[in-house]
């Protein structure tokens, strides 16, 4: 089993590094008049949900309220920190359902729905290893996460709108 780190916000439920929600409570042995359920040491494993097609969720229940709760803001809460007012989640490998630890980080938000990411210029060899590639028909995808930029920037590296000047 591995390593489980239990959620100060929601006691009785932990997150592991492979993304992967565990409880501690169970139902089973209240006593009449007990809400609260009762806590056992051995952790078992939650199921998880993908919700509107992107984001797995798990639903933990708080003071008799049952809530579904996004697996990565869990996983992230559980071992870096609580979220910020105005951090957004980044998934290092674009797979919003992946929430692994090593491919979760929290981003600043600096408008609605876009990430400050720290984009590097290009330099001419770089234009030049672009546009020779691109003529192989590699994706503008692939170029910018290669080389740390923006599709649109290899797009207008690679059709010559910028860097006219480089042969």
């Amino acid at each position: 089993m591995p390593k489980v780190v239990e959620l100060k916000q929601y006691p009785g439920y932990g997150v592991s590094r492979d993304g992967r929600v565990w409880s501690r409570r169970t139902k089973r042995g209240q006593r009449k008049g007990r809400t609260s359920p009762r806590l056992v040491r051995k952790w078992h494993e939650l199921a998880t949900h993908i919700i509107r097609g992107k984001y797995r969720h798990a639903q933990l229940t708080s003071r008799d309220v049952s809530v579904m709760l996004p697996v990565y803001k869990l996983v992230l809460a559980g071992f870096v920190r609580p979220p910020r007012k105005g951090d957004g989640v980044h998934f290092k490998n674009g797979d919003s359902t992946d929430c692994r630890l090593a491919n979760l980080e929290w981003r600043k938000v600096t408008r609605q729905g876009s990430h400050r990411i720290n984009h590097r210029t290009l330099t001419e060899s770089d234009v030049i290893a672009i546009r020779k590639k691109r003529e192989r028909g590699a994706l503008l995808r692939d170029l910018a996460n290669e080389f740390n930029v923006s599709p649109t920037t290899v797009g207008d590296a690679a059709s010559r709108r910028s860097w006219r000047h480089v042969a």
